[in-house]
């Protein structure tokens, strides 16, 4: 039942039937063709194997059956890895074509299945892309240099990085006194490192270089070596730290990367992170005295690397423009600035652009030269160095002054006195350092020192100065000493100078005599042996004064008689030293004599008194030059007003005959000589009353009368020569001529009529002026009494009314009264009679007797009266008055 048919490829047909066990049989059967195929397909690419390109990669692939069931699907994977090393992708069915633009290491496997699915072996190939040109690098550093430089070029195509790991399982100790160095093994496979990591941190105070070092297993020689910094800046934290290697070099060996710390002490120490996962192709290593590379565990590190891609082809290299050459190494052996271009070419046909750098090489010192000057130097000296340098230029001159501090610089100030040494040098760009060259400069600037000017012997004040006297004034030198011929003097400030001599370290110049009015500066002066000029510090500024102060007053009324007892300012004026002393003394006499006080100090005269005075005064300044004595006359002083009298009547007195007013002027003072009088003047009330009607002032030039009646006011005063205006007067001319007259009042017996009464006689005075001015009325009353009381009159003498006369006594009285103003006027002499009987007559019957028995009578009274007289006889009987008496 099973037909097996023969060859790889082929076709063919099966016949076939089947019988039963009773023999029968069917008929043939043919089978459809049947085609074997048994071949695997093939596949091709049109590619460029393991050859390098520099465009993209378009691969066409062709599956061939040779005539089997035919292609059915190609498939392909693609290396997802640029570089060497190979990570496949996932298998892809082919369509029409692969296109591989990267640039890289390419595998590519692709195989085909035919119809029968026979599958076709796995092709590999290698499309090698490198579109890229080659970067060409070198080691060169900028600036100048004072060696033979080799300059290596180094050609890469590539770069990556990789890191061991980041898990930190413990630390390893460095310090000096136990590991030193700890590494990690590696293969590097054509690599150029450019930069190395490891995770550091410190404990403690660690001081000392960390270097980051690439040394070769086989003999642990140093390939490349960096310095990170010191352990000081480590972090207390584990932190990635890195270096980049500046001359980095290819790589294709088994090399230990280390970190290395000859620092510290067991307290203070570096530590270094490793890991407990050992990378099967990798080894730590520590040391001790020797490497260990049995350690289990692995050094944190981190590579930064580049590699090669197609790999370089060619460097070519030329010099200052010359010719073309291949190499890597170009040495450089000239001094000058040296152009360097270079490129690369890699496998794949690229071609980079020309690089240039320069190599500056500079292998010979620079020259320095001075311009000292040669001999003492009396001012600021500035030396100025001149370095040179043919190749790559002076770069910096130093010098130094008098072993001091090393100082940059070509320009040397020395401005202090000395004998300085200046050592200099200079280095060029390239770093070359010229031999010390030393030179001598002698500075002596400093004058010599001259002390201020001492004046000696002159009299001064303030800035005035008189008499002879000396100047001096030290001199000293410290440096090139004094020139002992060189002293000098002025008197002006320094505009002309003369000679001086020189003596136990002064300067001096003796005998110099004032002039007045001649301005002194002094000073003195001298040189040292180096001709510097030292000048002393000037006196003051003073001027000569030999001339007196001069005084004056400000009194401007000599001569002139002043009304206020005067003060008089007295005011010294000196253009010079100024006024010391003013005195003065004053005529003590008030007449028109002098004879003079005191002297007494003081620029204020004071008068207390009137009179005629003369003052003597003068002033000494501040350098004891005396003025002559001022004398001044006639200081006339009159404060006191006149006097006026008057004459010819007595104030407020009443007369009774006309007045001759006369005035009198006196101004005179005892001793004491006066302004005199000048006017005298007055003014009249010519009213007559008791009302002022004063008429305008009159100047007196003789007496006048006053006759009228009258109240009258008279005001008057005089003003002296001196103007002093004596105070109005006012004084009363009274006059009064009319006589006054006197009336008997209370009194009822006039013309001669008997009185029973006594008789109060009261006289009234009576002062008038027809004319209604006022008079002097009434002074008093005076009156007479008859003393006899009979008819005969015998005067008494005259007294003074006083308020009344009282006749109590019977009598016929004659009495005469008269009144007297006060002005004087009398009156002329009135008589007047008082009659006075104050006693009853009486009646005496002659014939009276009391005899009852008469019957009948005539009675005959004998009546009597002393003066009156009887005037009729009343007879009354039993009351009744009587008829029949006759």
């Amino acid at each position: 039942t099973t037909v097996c048919a023969d060859g790889d490829v082929n076709t063919q047909y099966v016949r076939y039937y089947s019988v039963d066990n009773a023999g029968n049989s069917e008929a043939i059967k043919t089978s459809n063709l049947i085609k074997i195929d048994r071949q695997k397909p093939a596949t091709s690419w049109d590619g460029n194997h393991n050859t390098w390109q520099n465009f993209d990669a378009n691969i066409h692939l062709t599956c061939d059956d040779f005539s089997g069931s035919g292609c059915s699907t190609t498939m392909y994977r693609l290396d997802t890895d640029p570089t060497s090393a190979i990570s496949y992708g996932e298998w892809q069915t082919y369509d029409i074509n692969i296109l591989i633009t990267q640039d890289g290491n390419w595998a590519i496997d692709f195989n085909s299945t035919d119809a029968v699915g026979n599958v076709g072996d796995i092709n590999t190939f290698y499309v090698l892309i490198d579109k890229t040109p080659p970067t060409t690098t070198d080691n060169h550093s900028d600036g100048w240099h004072t060696t033979d430089q080799t300059i290596i070029l180094i050609c890469n195509e590539g770069s990556g990085s990789f890191t061991s790991s980041e898990s930190i399982s413990t630390y390893a100790t460095l310090y000096n006194g136990g590991y030193k160095r700890i590494a990690q093994r590696k293969f590097i496979d054509g690599l150029v490192i450019n930069k190395l990591y490891f995770m550091l941190k410190k404990v403690g105070s660690p001081v000392g270089d960390i270097n980051f070092v690439i040394r070769k297993v086989s003999d642990d020689s140093i390939i490349q070596k960096e310095v990170w910094g010191n352990a000081s800046d480590l972090n207390t934290d584990a932190s990635w730290e890195y270096v980049s290697f500046s001359n980095p070099v290819w790589i294709d060996e088994e090399v230990r990367l280390s970190v290395e710390f000859n620092g510290g002490d067991s307290s203070n120490y570096v530590k270094v992170a490793i890991d407990g996962n050992r990378l099967s192709n990798e080894q730590e290593s520590t040391y001790y005295n020797s490497w260990n590379d049995n350690a289990d565990y692995d050094v944190l590190y981190k590579i930064d690397y580049s590699y090669p891609a197609s790999f370089c082809s060619t460097t070519y290299y030329r010099i200052d423009s010359g010719s073309w050459q291949t190499g890597t190494s170009i040495s450089i052996t000239t001094d000058g600035n040296h152009q360097v271009d270079y490129y690369s070419t890699d496998n794949a046909g690229n071609s980079e652009s020309t690089k240039t750098i320069w190599v500056a090489l500079d292998k010979t010192p620079p020259s320095t030269t001075d311009d000292a000057p040669s001999g003492w130097q009396t001012s600021d000296v500035t030396v100025t160095l001149t370095p040179s340098d043919a190749t790559s230029g002076v770069d910096t001159t130093y010098y130094r002054i008098d072993s001091g501090s090393w100082t940059t610089g070509t320009s040397i100030l020395l401005d202090t006195d000395g004998n300085h040494q200046v050592d200099y040098y200079s280095t060029d760009v390239a770093g070359n350092t010229e031999n010390t060259h030393t030179t001598w400069v002698a500075v002596d600037e400093t004058p010599p020192s001259v002390g201020s000017t001492n004046l000696i012997g002159f009299l001064i004040y303030g800035s005035y100065i008189k008499g002879t006297g000396d100047i001096n004034a030290t001199i000293s030198d410290e440096t090139s000493g004094v020139d002992t011929a060189t002293c000098e003097y002025t008197t002006d400030g320094g505009t002309n100078w003369y000679s001086a001599s020189y003596s136990n370290g002064y300067c001096v110049k003796t005998g110099l005599t004032i002039a007045d009015g001649v301005s002194y500066t002094f000073n003195l002066r001298g040189k040292d042996i180096a001709t510097n000029l030292g000048t002393g510090t000037a006196s003051s500024t003073y001027t000569g004064d030999l001339t007196a102060p001069s005084t004056s007053d400000d009194y401007t009324s000599y001569k002139t008689w002043v009304t206020s007892l005067p003060t008089i300012t007295l005011s010294c004026s000196d253009s010079g030293a100024g006024c010391k002393t003013t005195q003065y003394r004053v005529d003590t006499d008030a007449s028109s004599g002098i004879s003079m006080g005191a002297w007494q100090t003081g620029t204020t005269i004071s008068f207390s008194s009137d009179g005629n005075y003369a003052i003597d005064y003068n002033s000494s300044d501040n350098l004891d030059n005396v003025e002559s004595t001022t004398t001044k006359l006639y200081i006339l002083i009159d404060t006191t007003a006149p006097t006026t009298t008057s004459s010819g009547y007595t104030n407020s007195s009443w007369t009774n005959t006309a007045v001759t007013v006369s005035l009198s002027c006196d101004d005179s003072q005892a001793g004491v000589e006066t302004s005199g009088c000048n006017t005298t003047q007055y003014r009249i009330d010519m009213a007559g009353d008791d009302t002022a009607n004063f008429g305008s002032w009159q100047t007196y030039s003789g007496s006048f009368t006053l006759s009228a009646d009258g109240n009258y006011a008279i005001d008057f005063n005089s003003s002296d020569i001196a103007g002093n205006k004596e105070t109005a007067k006012r004084e009363y001319i009274l006059i009064d001529t009319i006589k006054p007259f006197t009336l008997a009042k209370d009194f009822n017996n006039y013309g001669g009529v008997w009185s029973k009464f006594a008789q109060n006689l009261v006289f009234e005075c009576s002062d008038t002026n027809p004319d209604g001015n006022t008079v002097s009325g009434c002074s008093t009353i005076e009156y007479a009494v008859d003393t006899d009381p009979t008819s005969g009159t015998s005067f008494g003498a005259w007294q003074t009314f006083d308020g009344n006369v009282l006749f109590a006594d019977d009598g016929n009285y004659a009495i005469q009264f008269k009144s007297k103003d006060v002005a004087g006027n009398v009156e002329d002499v009135n008589i007047l009679y008082v009659l006075v009987d104050t006693t009853p007559p009486t009646a005496y019957p002659k014939n009276f007797s009391d005899d009852a028995t008469i019957s009948s009578r005539y009675l005959i009274f004998d009546v009597n009266d002393a003066f009156a007289g009887v005037e009729d006889i009343n007879v009354l009987i039993d009351g009744v008055p009587s008829s029949d008496f006759n």
